[in-house]
């Protein structure tokens, strides 16, 4: 904004005064009147003893018959125009009003027509903007400087406030020494955190369970909380928005985060982070006694074969590592544990005391290959948070362990165990003991859960707890059901996901209504005119995985899920069409409604009778991406010249299949010809 303001004081413009004035964090109104009467007075003594009311009233009286631009830099909160004078820019009096800021929250306090948000610069502009700050003479000092000063730009990736304020700091140095010990302080800190997404959702599952959010006794208001402080940080460019339901944080933004969090860097141990570091063993024990967060995430480490001293230490991040074996007494000093992260690793058992951590909050197990979960799990009390999804080895737990973690909020299950065994284990017939269990859960909000036996999912079903919390659905193994009427997803209030899977009976998924009391599932013979006429709603799934289930032809119930964005159909050899147009026409009010206007993502494969998707063409007006495999008789998809238009799409697919495909006419064809991709 200072090149702006500079062009337009040197060049013939529209506007009768420019004026800038610099705001900062505690603003003083009265400089601010000071800065704007030196533009259209004299601060002389009569100014001076003039009170900030007085003030207020000359400056209106001056600009109000004038046409100003007025730059306002650095405002960090709602700045009150009138408090000092200044009229409001109008169609009138056609005066324009330019103001920075870190926070969009303060563009929208200022009633900012429009916004312009300033992202991380190219190369050039970047290396152009660093030059400035440091100046010439500082650059030319030595001929070492200029290649060091392109490193350190670099290090900045792109940053401006990174760059402004590392340049400005590098302006008066001017031995090639300091700049290298620059270059040293900026890549110890920045490789210390990996560049990952992070899902909102376990960023709020761990501040709930570290006690940031405890503001509210109900789990939803803590959870608001934590949304409300993450759209806060968006808006002040403090976390970056990476895709949906995830963000990042800016290298150099973390780098600080640190920093401030290590009390300005006043207190080196407190926060031991390496993460992606490239490690293949633990750092140096010795200096963890006083460590309160580590992360150590996202290394290679395969072993945790010592036993560290870490008393004060509540969060511990070994997620994504190469873990195969953590010995017993890894765990052992470490009283005050709250959150540890063990997913993503190999470790298929573990150590005995971490079962005597009675302070423990947050575990999360996920993707890991644990087999089994001993008796002495139920000692966890405090546990909140439970992340067992994708443990698809794990083939025990004992009863009476679910049941005894009173305390969980959080629940994870979703591909969860395979073919238990044992009568002392919930996850045997089909899950129907843990279902039992989870009813002894009193604080439990946000289940991800496995059904494999029509009686557990059955049994589900009669619960309105179960049904109430239930975020992701996984049906397995529905052996000998031939019919299943999946009206009972329109009661499951925050079901995202729905996974089925090797269901090799089953010929029907309807939606026919049902009469309080009566059962769902069927193993009567399958009614192939069979029409759907009851509408339901589904408006909560966002995502379906159909895979293996080798009698079915259609999904038609999926036009009652409005909100869907991604639809996986796999390996179901009988297929023939997405949507059955015939099946809903009774449903009156379905007439009108378009399928898939959310859908991001469709995967088909391995369909070999599949020759539709649908009917009509569809306007798709979010579909990023399509892959096709191994999907012979599909020779058209539902796309004319006007579909998926701005968005991109990405269609993957054979080459001998996109060749051969129908369109409605060649303008659809040229259309998405650019898209294809080999697959």
């Amino acid at each position: 904004m200072t090149q702006v303001n500079n062009e337009f004081l040197k060049t013939i413009h529209q506007f009768d005064l420019v004026i800038w004035v610099v705001v900062s964090r505690d603003p003083n109104p009265e400089k601010v009147q000071d800065e704007i009467w030196k533009k259209v007075g004299f601060c002389d003594d009569i100014w001076k003893s003039k009170s900030q009311d007085e003030k207020a009233i000359s400056i209106l009286r001056i600009l109000g018959k004038k046409k100003f631009v007025l730059f306002l830099d650095d405002v960090w909160e709602r700045f009150d125009l009138l408090k000092v004078g200044i009229p409001l820019p109008n169609q009138q009096n056609k005066s324009k009003l330019v103001f920075t800021t870190r926070s969009e929250e303060v563009c929208g306090r200022m009633g900012a027509h429009r916004r312009i948000k300033v992202e991380c610069l190219a190369w050039k502009q970047a290396w152009d903007l660093f030059q400035n700050m440091v100046g010439e003479d500082t650059l030319n000092s030595h001929p070492e400087i200029p290649q060091l000063a392109e490193t350190i730009v670099k290090e900045c990736l792109g940053l401006p406030l990174a760059l402004v304020t590392t340049g400005r700091t590098m302006a008066c140095k001017k031995a090639p020494q300091e700049w290298k010990f620059a270059i040293k302080m900026l890549q110890s800190s920045s490789s210390s955190f990996p560049d990952n997404d992070i899902f909102k959702e376990d960023l709020i599952d761990c501040w709930i369970c570290e006690g940031f959010l405890d503001e509210f006794d109900d789990r939803d208001g803590a959870r608001n909380q934590g949304f409300d402080i993450i759209g806060s940080l968006i808006r002040a460019c403090l976390l970056e928005e990476s895709r949906e339901y995830f963000v990042k944080m800016h290298d150099v933004i973390r780098d600080m985060a640190l920093w401030i969090a290590c009390e300005c860097g006043r207190v080196k141990d407190k926060f031991l982070v390496q993460a992606g570091a490239g490690l293949t063993e633990l750092p140096e024990i010795g200096k963890w006694k006083g460590v309160e967060r580590m992360s150590l995430m996202s290394n290679h480490i395969e072993k945790l074969t010592q036993v560290p001293t870490c008393p004060n230490l509540l969060t511990l991040f070994l997620n994504n590592n190469s873990l195969e074996v953590i010995t017993d007494g890894f765990f052992q000093l470490m009283p005050r544990l709250q959150v540890l992260n063990l997913s993503w690793s190999r470790v298929s058992e573990l150590p005995t005391e971490i079962f005597r951590l009675i302070s423990l909050r947050y575990l999360d197990l996920s993707w890991t290959c644990i087999s089994h979960l001993p008796t002495e799990f139920k000692n966890l009390v405090n546990l909140k948070y439970l992340n067992l999804d994708y443990t698809q080895q794990l083939g025990i737990i004992p009863r009476h362990v679910v049941s005894s973690l009173s305390r969980l909020q959080v629940l994870k299950m979703f591909h969860c165990g395979f073919y238990g065994v044992g009568k002392d284990n919930v996850l045997s017939d089909g899950n129907e003991a843990l279902v039992n269990e989870l009813e002894c859960l009193n604080n439990l909000c946000d289940l991800s859960i496995t059904i494999r036996s029509a009686s557990a999912l059955q049994r589900c079903l009669c619960s309105e707890k179960i049904e109430g919390c239930t975020q992701d659905l996984f049906l397995q193994f529905f052996n000998g059901l031939n019919s299943l009427d999946i009206s009972f997803l329109e009661n499951m209030k925050r079901l995202d996901t729905l996974h089925i899977s090797d269901c090799a009976t089953l010929a029907d998924l309807n939606i026919n209504g049902t009469d309080e009391g009566q059962e769902i599932l069927t193993s009567d013979n399958y009614l192939d005119n069979s029409k759907i006429t009851s509408l339901k709603n589904f408006h909560i799934l966002r995502s379906v995985r159909i895979e293996r289930c080798l009698m079915l032809k259609d999904l038609t119930w999926l036009v009652f899920a409005p909100n869907l964005v991604n639809l996986w159909i796999v390996f179901c050899r009988n297929i023939e069409q997405v949507i059955d147009s015939g099946k809903w026409v009774e449903a009156a009010e379905a007439r009108n409604m378009s399928p898939f206007a959310k859908l991001e993502d469709l995967i088909l494969i391995d369909l070999p009778k599949l020759k539709s998707i649908y009917r009509n063409t569809l306007a798709f007006p979010c579909l990023k991406e399509v892959r096709v495999h191994c999907c012979p008789k599909l020779k058209k998809l539902p796309l004319n010249s006007n579909s998926a238009k701005g968005r991109g799409m990405v269609i993957y697919g054979e080459k001998d299949w996109s060749n051969e495909l129908e369109w409605e006419n060649e303008a659809a064809h040229n259309a998405f010809l650019p898209c294809f991709r080999s697959w």
